[in-house]
Parts: C-alpha cells; sequence; structure tokens
C-alpha cells in the first residue's frame, strides 16, 4: 500500500516539473489526480499509454512508464479515442449526420496532429502500428453504420484482414498484412454471448460474476459482475489488459492480477472508470456534472 501511495505521489511531482499548468493540469501530492474533461472512452493502449482532454481543451497523453505527459499539438477541437502502436487516434470538429468527423492520429510521445492520409470517411475507433479499425456509412442513409473498415494510417490505404471471420474475431492492427485473431477458446456456455472480455492472455466473461477462464471448461469467480451493458469496449467498466482484471462498482476499484493471483481494492471518491496499464491503473474520478463538459480528475496507481 504505501509503496502505491509513494508512486502516486511520483507521478504528480512529475506533473508539476514538466510545468504543465498553462495547459489546465493542476498537480498535488496530496490529491494526486490531474484534471481532465469528458472521460469517455478511455483511451489506453493497456499497456503504457493513456490520452485526455484537459480543462483547457489540451490534449496531453500520460505515460505511465516514464510517469509524465506529452502534449499533442493542434489537437484543441479533438477528443482522443483510441490508443494502440504508441500511437493516438483523435476525432475532431463537429460530427455530421452520419456520426462522422474529422479522424486525425498523433504519436503518443507527443507532437503535432495527423490527418488521416485521404482524410477516409468513416466511424474510427481503433488505431495499431499501422491500421485504423472502424465503420463506414451505409449508402444513402442518415445515421447508418455499414460493415468493418481498415485503413493504413501511415499510406491511406484500405485494406481487409486475412483469416477467418467469426463473431469473436478482431483484426490485429500491429501488423503490417492485416489479419483476423481469435480468442484460443470459448468459454463454456458463452458461444452465443457478448459478455466477455479477452486479449492474448486472458479471458473473463461477466454473467452476474466475474470469472477468469483458464480452459474453455475451467473458471474462478473473481469478483460480483452486471458490469457488461453492451460489448466489451472502452467505454466499459470492466476491462482486460496487461495480465490485468480491473473494474469499479461504486466507489471501490478492483483489481485481479492473473499473473500473480492477487486481488486489490480501494475506495475512492466517485470513481467513474478504470483501465489497466503494464504498471497498474489509470482512473477516472468524477468532480462535477457540466452543461456541455463533465470534469474528472485522472490518477496512476501503481499496482504489484
Amino acid at each position: 500500500m504505501k509503496q502505491v501511495i509513494r508512486r502516486s505521489a511520483v507521478l504528480l511531482f512529475s506533473l508539476g516539473l514538466l510545468g504543465v499548468g498553462s495547459l489546465g493540469l493542476t498537480a498535488s501530492a496530496n490529491a494526486a489526480a490531474a484534471a481532465a474533461i469528458d472521460a469517455a472512452p478511455m483511451a489506453s493502449d493497456g499497456v503504457r499509454y493513456f490520452a485526455y482532454k484537459t480543462p483547457k481543451r489540451a490534449v496531453v497523453v500520460l505515460d505511465t512508464w516514464k510517469q509524465e505527459t506529452n502534449l499533442i499539438r493542434g489537437a484543441a477541437n479533438c477528443r482522443p479515442l483510441d490508443v494502440g502502436g504508441s500511437r493516438v487516434l483523435l476525432r475532431c470538429g463537429k460530427i455530421d449526420s452520419n456520426f462522422m468527423g474529422v479522424t486525425k492520429t498523433a504519436s503518443a510521445r507527443g507532437g503535432k496532429v495527423r490527418l488521416l492520409p485521404h482524410n477516409k470517411s468513416g466511424y474510427w475507433h481503433g488505431i495499431g502500428k499501422y491500421w485504423v479499425e472502424g465503420n463506414t456509412p451505409c449508402t444513402g442513409t442518415g445515421g447508418c453504420l455499414g460493415g468493418r473498415a481498415y485503413v493504413n494510417w501511415r499510406t491511406g490505404k484500405t485494406g481487409y484482414p486475412d483469416g477467418e471471420l467469426t463473431d469473436w474475431s478482431r483484426a490485429d492492427l500491429d501488423r503490417k498484412r492485416l489479419l483476423y485473431i481469435s480468442p484460443r477458446f470459448i468459454p463454456a456456455g458463452f458461444a452465443k454471448s457478448w459478455k466477455l472480455c479477452w486479449d492474448e492472455n486472458t479471458m473473463v466473461t461477466d454473467a452476474g460474476r466475474i470469472r477468469v477462464w483458464s480452459s474453455h471448461s475451467d473458471s474462478m469467480v473473481i469478483g460480483n459482475g452486471g458490469l457488461l451493458e453492451y460489448e466489451c469496449d472502452n467505454y466499459s467498466r470492466l476491462q482486460v489488459g496487461s495480465g490485468r482484471v480491473v473494474w469499479n462498482r461504486g466507489r471501490v476499484i478492483h483489481e485481479y492480477n492473473t499473473v500473480n493471483g492477487m486481488s486489490y481494492k480501494r475506495r475512492l471518491k466517485k470513481p467513474t472508470r478504470i483501465v489497466p496499464v503494464r504498471d497498474g491503473a489509470v482512473i477516472a474520478m468524477r468532480v462535477r456534472d457540466g452543461e456541455t463538459h463533465d470534469r474528472y480528475r485522472i490518477r496512476f496507481i501503481a499496482l504489484p
């Protein structure tokens, strides 16, 4: 517990040394948090980076490994949607009748935003080392999204993944050549269900109880469920990444480490969402509702 508090304080001390107060970030050794607005979706790669918007409309990326923040320039009218392959995906400007906006990307290490090549139209929501993923608008109808679409953010080339497309397939956006990947197994009783979260190492289901599965038929309950209202994505209260399963219920945040079997929980003031990273978790705590923007405090907590 002391280690968690100490490393959280180090993070905020580093924020203060960076002189980012003019961007709308504030640092306090006691609060151990930074000010943010509109913390949905929780834009993170689940490993190292977490992108958010400050109250002064600056987009910054928290590097949890170095415990510092990186400024993205030219993103005042943008909001971060996802982080992957050390890249941030942003939607900018006003949204049109098809729910489309101008799509830009930027390095998670900071720097200037870059327009998606050829300004490909689509509802983009995921990014990797080479590709962005989204949906295309249905022809001739407003507010309708068609099938999956993929664009190489480096070249503007469109692509379609090789491999088998199933209910559980997802494209590996970090490969030069797109390929569908699927979980190693589907838990017993969940072949027709969307109440599961998975990555290459972890499979979790939520059907009233949160279970971690080691095989098709073997599982262990790690907490009370009922958190997945829709499919598992970066809006969900249940998240998986870096060998961690994290969720929040009321004022209590929970973490289960699938590698060492350790559990962690902590009571915080109004935790709204939580995402895992390699060294712990990033938490968004709601401070105040607003007419146009909700206010949050962003906090990184180191975990064993």
